[in-house]
């Protein structure tokens, strides 16, 4: 959401600058352009800063890969595990199953 703030905001700047450039071949007045481009330029700076890749810490990035290899190495010689898999799977496909006619009757409804 964050990526489509940053985009729209670097078009709405494009197009204020064009619009600035167009007022001052004309002699026209500058000051809404100037105000939008401004608004524009600090909205996508912003949106800019928090994308993921900037917002959070590398530090935190290597504790969570650290944690998620530790969960995931410890998860691979356990022989529980495929019990655990096949019971969530079990349950998963149940849920659909009792999910699966309420979805048809949603569809029918707003066919007719």
């Amino acid at each position: 959401m964050i990526l489509g703030f940053a985009i729209f905001g670097a078009l709405i700047s494009l197009i204020a600058l064009l619009s600035l450039l167009t007022a001052a071949q004309r002699g026209d007045s500058k000051i809404g352009s100037s105000l939008i481009l401004l608004l524009a330029l600090c909205g996508t700076v912003l949106a800019i800063w928090n994308l993921p890749y900037w917002s959070h810490p590398s530090h935190q990035t290597t504790e969570a890969a650290k944690k998620v290899s530790l969960t995931s190495s410890s998860q691979t010689f356990s022989t529980s595990s495929s019990t655990t898999k096949a019971t969530t799977q079990k349950t998963n496909e149940q849920n659909v199953k009792q999910q699966l006619p309420r979805f048809k009757i949603e569809v029918q409804h707003l066919l007719y």
